[in-house]
C-alpha cells in the first residue's frame, strides 16, 4: 500500500462521461479530437491522450481506467495517477466531461 495518498483523491471512484456537448473523432494516427459543440472549440489528444480518454469514458470508475492503462503502458502507478488527475481536471475545466461522484460520497461535488 502506498504511503502517500493517490493524486486521484476522491475522484478515484468517480465515473467519467463525455459531456452532452462533446463530440469525439478518432484520427488515423491514433490521436483524437474532441469538439465542444457549444463553444465550437477543439481539444486535441495525442495517441496516449486518446487512450486515456477511451479508458476513462468506457470504465466504470477512474481507478478501473487507471488499472486498464497500467496493463497497457509501461508507467509507474503514481505517475499515471498524477497524469490522470491532471487530465480529468483539464477535461472537466473545459466542460468536455462530467465527473459523477461515487455512490454515497456527498463530499465530491
Amino acid at each position: 500500500m502506498p504511503t502517500n495518498p493517490s493524486p486521484l483523491g476522491p475522484r478515484r471512484h468517480s465515473q467519467i462521461r463525455p459531456a452532452a456537448t462533446a463530440m469525439v473523432r478518432s484520427l488515423p494516427d491514433g490521436s483524437s479530437v474532441v469538439l465542444d459543440l457549444e463553444t465550437e472549440k477543439y481539444f486535441g489528444l495525442d495517441a496516449v491522450g486518446a487512450e486515456m480518454w477511451t479508458a476513462l469514458v468506457e470504465s466504470p470508475t477512474v481507478v478501473a481506467a487507471r488499472d486498464q492503462l497500467l496493463r497497457h503502458f509501461d508507467v509507474e502507478e503514481v505517475r499515471l495517477d498524477a497524469d490522470l488527475a491532471e487530465f480529468v481536471g483539464e477535461l472537466e475545466s473545459r466542460g468536455l466531461v462530467v465527473v459523477s461522484k461515487p455512490e454515497g460520497d456527498e463530499a465530491l461535488a
